[in-house]
């Protein structure tokens, strides 16, 4: 796992479709499971150090499966923490969202419905004229918290709906294509 190190009850992510990785579903031994897939979370059942080899529990179906050392130092992860667009079908018990002013409204929906107890956003902002105000003012940019800043930064995101711009749109397209059109 590229130096981390995991143990029984550690929650793994695989980051690499691997149809070949054998697996079983204990309540069902007839059944063919789905294969293994890039995003998906385990949880760490039995490790066997004297073959390189763990065993796991697929968090969403309880389906079991035995990593061998090779996927498991080039394809698993923690997987405690997890960015937005591969949380999206997650549930967790609370969500703890990074986002930038600019984000989109989809990233702000999936972050803010992940968890079942509690969602937090933390949006951060460019330094910028916010940054500059506070420090004309004498005082550090500190985190703010339920003021009219916060609600414009949240609105700002939700009014954001542009689509998404792939690497190749970016580069067969001119810059002008980009530009928000003038309403």
């Amino acid at each position: 796992m590229r130096g981390h190190r995991i143990a029984v009850g550690d929650l793994i992510l695989t980051r690499h479709n691997d149809a070949s990785i054998p697996l079983r579903d204990p309540d069902d031994p007839t059944a063919e499971p789905s294969p293994v897939r890039n995003g998906q979370r385990w949880e760490v059942v039995r490790i066997n150090r004297d073959n390189n080899r763990l065993a796991a529990r697929r968090l969403d179906d309880n389906v079991l499966g035995v990593f061998t050392g090779g996927y498991v130092q080039e394809h698993i992860t923690h997987g405690y923490a997890v960015t937005v667009h591969s949380a999206q079908g997650v549930t967790a018990d609370t969500s703890h969202a990074v986002l930038c002013q600019n984000s989109e409204r989809r990233l702000l929906y999936v972050a803010m419905t992940r968890g079942r107890h509690a969602n937090t956003a933390h949006i951060y902002q460019r330094a910028g004229e916010a940054h500059e105000y506070s420090r004309q003012l004498g005082t550090p940019p500190l985190a703010v918290r339920g003021t009219d800043h916060v609600v414009g930064l949240v609105r700002g995101i939700v009014a954001n709906d542009l689509p998404v711009i792939t690497a190749h749109d970016y580069s067969t397209q001119s810059p002008a294509a980009f530009l928000p059109s003038a309403r």
